[in-house]
């Protein structure tokens, strides 16, 4: 007998859009085919960790040129959109002996959005030798303010203690 929520579900066309978990990954097989496996993470509206709700991982599979097309663009944390079917893997856990399932949706179709890359790691900052102090605006001079030749910044007026306030 046919699992009627596989059935269901590999019959429908579904549309996902998360930021991926980790860098895809390419597998060449002996026929040739490549397959690309990831992860997205996608969350509800309104979810918040806060409230105890997290993101829903779903792997992805990408078959062929295609696969191969999403592996050699896209990174860990960038946002995509997914077009495919869904298949639900189930297994026995090794460990408790539970039943597990996950979903896994065959891509058929995947595009990047357009948003802020990745953080990527900032590059080491470069040396830079202090600027000379400009000279103050009159306004400035006349306040209390200084130039401070040892760095190149604007020393602040001392504060009157609250004691010498004449109010």
């Amino acid at each position: 007998m046919t699992d009627p929520i596989a059935t269901l579900l590999s019959a429908c066309q579904y549309q996902f859009v998360g930021r991926l978990g980790r860098d895809p990954e390419a597998k060449y097989l002996q026929t040739g085919n490549v397959v690309t496996n990831a992860s997205i993470g996608i969350n509800r509206p309104g979810a918040k960790k806060d409230d105890g709700q997290e993101a829903h991982w779903i792997k992805l599979e990408i078959w062929g040129e295609d696969g191969q097309r999403f592996a050699d663009t896209c990174r860990k944390g960038q946002e995509v959109h997914v077009v495919g079917r869904v298949k639900t893997d189930r297994w026995t856990d090794r460990n408790t002996g539970a039943e597990r399932m996950s979903l896994v949706c065959i891509v058929r179709q995947w595009q990047l959005i357009p948003g802020p890359a990745p953080a990527a790691p900032a590059p080491a900052p470069a040396a830079v030798a202090p600027a000379a102090p400009a000279e103050l605006p009159p306004h400035l001079a006349a306040a209390g303010w200084a130039p401070n030749p040892a760095n190149g910044t604007v020393a602040a007026p001392q504060v009157m203690p609250q004691s010498d306030i004449p109010f």
